[in-house]
C-alpha cells in the first residue's frame, strides 16, 4: 500500500467515525466535488489544489 492509499483510508476511518449526520453532510459535499471536478476537468483539479493549499497554509 503506497502513502496515498493508507492517507486515504485514514481519511475514511476518521470520517467513519463521526456523527451519521456528518458522514451524510461530508458525503454529500464530496458528491458535489466530484461532479464539479467532472465538469472542469484538468482546471477543476487545479483549483482545488490550490484550495487546498490555502487551508493547509493557514493552519
Amino acid at each position: 500500500m503506497n502513502e496515498a492509499q493508507q492517507r486515504l483510508l485514514m481519511i475514511q476511518g476518521t470520517i467513519y467515525a463521526l456523527p451519521d449526520e456528518d458522514r451524510k453532510k461530508i458525503e454529500a459535499a464530496a458528491v458535489e466535488l466530484r461532479v464539479l471536478l467532472a465538469a472542469t476537468k484538468e482546471h477543476g483539479v487545479m483549483a482545488l489544489a490550490l484550495v487546498g493549499s490555502e487551508i493547509e497554509a493557514k493552519g
